[in-house]
């Protein structure tokens, strides 16, 4: 597949949206008065997102860890762009980087640097790029190198995002272990354990149980009298490669 020249890979996007932020936040009145910012509790000149008051300061973060969505911290919204922004410039980029986001989700999707697109059909590693003919891993984007990388599928097996999103280490927890990142059953977005209690809440809305990856109630269900403190199973559950959705099946 050949892409579009306003295809740009998914990391530069992201850094050029956060480069157009600043620039943004400055064309958003804030508050008239003083106001206590939500996120690091200073009262300063605040901006105002559904029900949360967050300073300038805090605004960049908070967007990155919403995944640059514009949610509310208070009722958990989702607000419109075009709601808050005021630059339509701005606001198709964010639709754009939507897209692309929504794309790359997809396994065997990939944009080379040049912007090109492409689909891969073997799910090996080594590919190359058929517009600029860069050779490179095709899950990590990272110019292939043979002394390091190994041609296997799914993965390039040096620090590879998909293999890396599956990974985990065993954490101490309550006089046992519990991992301490899973992906999500439901939309296999990779997450860290949110809280002290087994039940992990995705960005998504899906609470599933960090052992068993079972829907919070099913777990429930499954293992009556076993509290949130407590190991469900004595192995944790695991994932493969088939929970990431693909564009071709």
């Amino acid at each position: 597949m050949r892409g579009g020249s306003d295809m740009v890979d998914i990391g530069t996007h992201k850094a050029t949206v956060l480069t157009d932020l600043a620039d943004e936040l400055r064309k958003i009145p804030v508050q008239s008065t003083n106001r206590q910012c939500l996120l690091c509790l200073d009262d300063k000149l605040c901006l105002k997102l559904c029900c949360t008051d967050i300073c300038k300061e805090c605004f960049p973060g908070n967007f990155i860890n919403y995944d640059y969505k514009l949610k509310c911290y208070v009722c958990s919204k989702i607000v419109p762009n075009e709601n808050f922004f005021k630059t339509n410039e701005f606001i198709q980029s964010l639709k754009k980087l939507d897209h692309t986001s929504e794309l790359v989700k997809k396994i065997d999707f990939q944009i080379c640097h040049c912007g090109s697109l492409a689909l891969n059909e073997t799910m090996y590693s080594k590919q190359q790029c058929q517009q600029c003919s860069r050779w490179m891993c095709f899950f990590c984007s990272a110019d292939w190198d043979d002394t390091r990388m190994k041609n296997q599928k799914h993965t390039c097996t040096v620090n590879c995002v998909w293999e890396t999103r599956l990974n985990y280490q065993s954490e101490s927890w309550h006089e046992s272990t519990l991992p301490n990142r899973r992906c999500c059953p439901k939309c296999a977005l990779c997450g860290s354990r949110d809280d002290k209690c087994k039940y992990h809440t995705c960005l998504c809305g899906h609470v599933f149980c960090f052992i068993c990856l079972a829907a919070k109630a099913d777990c429930e269900k499954a293992h009556p009298g076993v509290s949130c403190y407590n190991r469900c199973t004595t192995d944790d559950k695991k994932q493969d490669y088939s929970i990431f959705p693909r564009l071709m099946s």
